[in-house]
């Protein structure tokens, strides 16, 4: 930076594009020097006045005084190496600033004689400004591989370079957009510019209106939709023991009353072919319900009224038959019962939770078997396609309807195989311990990928796996 005690002679020591401090206004000064007998700046472009400009101080063309003053601003050139890539977020405002500048510029003929990516300047704010001249430290540089003709060359070569960090190397690459995943939304505003040049500055004003990419919160709603339905059918799989208390109550006296009129009878052949095997299993039967229902049988409300008041007789006979039983005895008769189908078998734990546990596996199931069915439908999901989120490959294109398939099939793969393992343990409980394992690491490995996909909202485990980018569509 070099210091000027006065406008006029003393501009001499600064160095062709250096930036300068004037000492009397405390302002940066970009000093452009060019060769002798250059004519001088057209007047339209000395008295600009945009944001998107440099403006323009003062100007010498006498003798080895041959320059340009214009007011500095702190920044870089965007061809600083340490510049680029960008995200989307930072260079669709360059797009907009140069939109704007360069469609204003174009109308009132004040464009710089050159367009080319050494001619913008990025602010420390985070702006673009369009330079009349190389910017200060670009000399060394290499220029652009195509030139550009008009400010929809300038916006597309910037956003090629700004993302990629490498500018279009040929006419064609100007006229695509470069192969990086962009929101869907941008793709079609930037493909529209080429279609419509007039509309440039309006289609960029729109997207930077837009979300450019996948929030942390937005991903968490997503996720919290998704989970929603299960949550649900879990808090009633907890309160289910309390809800139906008396329903369980219902169920057991239902249980109950046919037992008991299977004892009654003697031609019942469910319990035996010969009237010896028939007492015998009846025998059997008053012995399990004398230990399996006995608050039920000294409940005397419970014998007043309904299905059990017919059978009042032979409870208290019952009762009176089998006063102690002893728990191998109850056990023989229990599996013998069960061996005949004459009893339903044990539970584990209470019957109202139980039914709420295998509730809530089975909308586990639902839920990933639905989302794995609706991906390619929806491309991507149903929750995707309401809440306005696409995916798209590497290079930007759209994800194919398979590829979302066996993104959707890595995503819910540990809840599937989790689920379907505790949906067979509800029912098998010897073979919930020997494959616990896989319901351990199908949660974990659950578990990770939801906490991967909050740390890093657009890319998760199964983009990743699967070559995909969740956009802003």
């Amino acid at each position: 930076m070099v210091c000027f005690d006065e406008w006029g002679p003393d501009l001499r020591q600064a160095e062709a594009g250096e930036l300068g401090l004037d000492p009397r206004l405390r302002r940066l000064v970009w000093i452009h020097r060019v060769e002798p007998g250059s004519p001088p700046l057209a007047e339209p472009i000395q008295r600009l006045g945009r944001r998107g400009r440099l403006r323009w101080i003062t100007g010498r063309r006498e003798g080895d005084e041959n320059y340009d003053a214009y007011e500095g601003v702190g920044g870089r050139p965007i061809l600083d190496p340490g510049l680029a890539p960008r995200p989307w977020t930072e260079v669709r405002e360059w797009l907009l600033d140069l939109a704007e500048e360069g469609m204003v510029a174009f109308g009132d003929d004040t464009l710089p004689p050159t367009l080319a990516l050494d001619r913008i300047w990025i602010t420390d704010s985070g702006r673009a400004i369009l330079l009349d001249a190389p910017a200060p430290g670009t000399a060394d540089l290499p220029r652009d591989p195509v030139p550009l003709h008009n400010p929809i060359d300038l916006v597309m070569q910037t956003c090629w370079y700004g993302l990629t960090g490498s500018p279009a190397r040929t006419p064609a690459d100007l006229e695509r957009l470069p192969p990086i995943p962009l929101p869907l939304y941008a793709q079609e505003a930037l493909a529209g510019i080429l279609a419509e040049p007039d509309e440039t500055a309006a289609r960029i004003q729109e997207v930077v209106s837009r979300p450019a990419t996948i929030t942390r919160k937005r991903r968490i709603i997503l996720l919290a939709a998704t989970a929603a339905p299960a949550l649900l059918v879990g808090a009633f799989a907890l309160a289910a023991p309390v809800l139906t208390r008396p329903t369980q109550t219902g169920m057991e006296r239902a249980l109950l009353a046919r037992l008991l009129k299977r004892y009654e009878s003697t031609t019942d052949t469910m319990l035996g072919r010969t009237p010896e095997e028939r007492e015998r299993n009846r025998a059997r039967i008053s012995t399990f319900i004398a230990v399996r229902f006995r608050p039920l049988l000294t409940d005397t409300t419970a014998w007043s009224r309904g299905t059990l008041a017919a059978h009042r007789a032979s409870a208290a006979g019952i009762l009176a038959q089998h006063p102690n039983v002893s728990s191998a005895d109850f056990e023989e008769v229990s599996r013998e019962l069960r061996r005949l189908r004459l009893t339903p078998p044990p539970a584990s734990g209470s019957p109202a939770f139980r039914g709420g546990l295998i509730a809530f596996l089975a909308a586990l199931l639902s839920i990933g078997a639905g989302s794995v069915l609706l991906a390619p439908l929806f491309h991507g999901g149903l929750y995707i396609h309401a809440m306005s989120i696409g995916y798209v490959t590497g290079d930007g294109a759209r994800a194919s309807r398979w590829r979302l398939l066996g993104r959707s099939l890595v995503a819910w793969a540990p809840v599937l195989i989790a689920s379907t393992n505790l949906g067979v343990s509800a029912t098998g409980p010897a073979l919930f311990l020997r494959q616990s394992w896989l319901l351990v690491i199908g949660l974990v490995v659950f578990l990770t990928g939801v906490v991967y996909s909050i740390a890093h909202p657009a890319r998760g485990i199964p983009d990743r796996i699967a070559g995909t980018w969740m956009v802003p569509r």
